[in-house]
């Protein structure tokens, strides 16, 4: 029995919803395959920014300690320069004499290369970082440092408070020594006038307090660094 007009168009109309509905299909599946592809690269592009911030930061930890050292021997040598008497200055040894003034002018600060990090932010790969403690870590570096580095300023004028009274006292060779690697100094000439000199002595004590304070801060420092690795070991097994 031949079909009826009616007949023929229903079929017509199933096909072409059929082929419709296939081709709506093969679309989204394309947008999907399309989507997890650059899902994957966008992982990748994470993960890459990640390896290279952990390098970065191991670095952090690295020059932190360096930093830590030299400073904390600064305040050790200040404070015992300036418990010493008057008997213990005049009868100071020119080692003992030279150690001091090594210590008393060692001081480091801390300005940590951050490239991959500032590459992090500047590509928008930290918003890709899954781990919520590990993103907020990341992203109070740069304040932590910024509050540390304006601390230290007020180390650097007392230093240079305390250079200018020596300048003052015609006491400056240790400082060309130090600067410039020369062998020999008269170091016992340059540390007992500055010992006897109250304003030298105020301004070393003021360098030793906030060195001090600056230390505090810089284990902060640490503390965020090692925070900063231990997550990204669990992001980066």
């Amino acid at each position: 029995m031949p079909e009826s007009p009616e007949s023929s168009t229903g079929i017509a109309w199933k096909r072409l919803f059929a082929e419709g509905a296939a081709i709506v299909v093969s679309i989204l599946l394309a947008f999907a395959i399309d989507a997890s592809w650059e899902g994957r690269q966008e992982q990748a592009r994470v993960r890459e920014s990640l390896i290279s911030l952990r390098s970065e930061f191991e670095r952090h930890r690295i020059q932190l300690g360096g930093v830590r050292r030299t400073n904390q021997g600064m305040v050790d040598a200040i404070v015992a320069a300036l418990a010493m008497g008057d008997e213990d200055v005049a009868t100071m040894s020119p080692d003992s004499a030279e150690r001091l003034s090594r210590g008393i002018t060692a001081y480091l600060g801390f300005n940590p290369s951050d490239a991959a990090l500032e590459a992090m932010l500047s590509s928008n790969a930290l918003e890709g970082v899954a781990d919520v403690r590990l993103r907020n870590g990341i992203a109070a570096w740069p304040g932590l440092v910024a509050h540390y580095q304006r601390q230290f300023d007020e180390v650097v004028a007392s230093y240079n408070s305390a250079l200018e009274r020596v300048q003052e006292l015609r006491l400056v060779e240790p400082f060309f020594c130090l600067t410039f690697g020369f062998s020999t100094c008269e170091w016992l000439d340059w540390l007992r006038p500055v010992l006897a000199d109250a304003d030298a002595r105020e301004a070393l004590a003021r360098m030793a307090m906030f060195l001090s304070t600056s230390l505090m801060l810089q284990t902060g420092l640490d503390d965020h660094v090692e925070l900063v690795l231990s997550l990204l070991a669990e992001t980066l097994p």
